[in-house]
């Protein structure tokens, strides 16, 4: 009777090569999940803040040129950064005249927050998302941004978001408005 037997080394490699394959399954699989985390948060990040972003500039184009300000209630100048602006929208008459103008409405871009401010209180339209900030034209952030040429405000939003308590999640979304006389 012919009887093979397993020797103890072909019983280790084989456990070897059991362990690094079922390593590297795991690792893809690892993988796999925090990209579709990553992805899944970046699109909800981009809704949040394409969302905020036609409000903002739904209203931004009722509003007049001449009501809009700074923080500190000055006019908006040329290639000057923001992270907070308001202004006036009309308020229309039946016949279609503008009869008065509302009260401010601010929206305002803090450290976590996208925040919109009228007489009512505050509404947080885009929450939990550091946001970074420009300080000049040329940096890469979120802002406010008027050019007089084109009397346009130039808005840009770029923020980042931790998932699964490490990795770091960035968006952005940039608009411009024409604004009115």
């Amino acid at each position: 009777m012919n009887r093979r037997a397993f020797t103890i080394i072909e019983v280790i490699v084989t456990a070897v090569l059991f362990v690094v394959i079922l390593s590297i399954l795991v690792v893809s699989l690892f993988t796999a999940r925090n990209a579709n985390f990553i992805y899944r948060e970046k699109m909800y990040i981009n809704e949040e803040m394409s969302i905020a972003m036609m409000r903002m500039v739904e209203e931004l184009k009722e509003g007049s040129f001449i009501f809009l300000r700074d923080s500190s209630d000055n006019g908006l100048s040329d290639g000057e950064v923001y992270d907070h602006i308001k202004f006036r929208l009309p308020v229309i008459s039946s016949s279609g005249d503008i009869t008065s103008w509302s009260d401010w409405i601010e929206y305002i871009i803090n450290n976590d927050n996208l925040i919109r401010r009228d007489s009512s209180g505050n509404e947080i339209m885009v929450r939990n998302l550091v946001f970074d900030k420009k300080a000049v034209s040329s940096d890469v952030g979120s802002a406010f941004e008027y050019i007089a040429s084109e009397n346009k405000l130039k808005i840009s939003l770029v923020g980042s978001r931790v998932i699964l308590n490490q990795l770091t999640v960035d968006a952005g979304i940039v608009s411009a408005v024409n604004l009115r006389n």
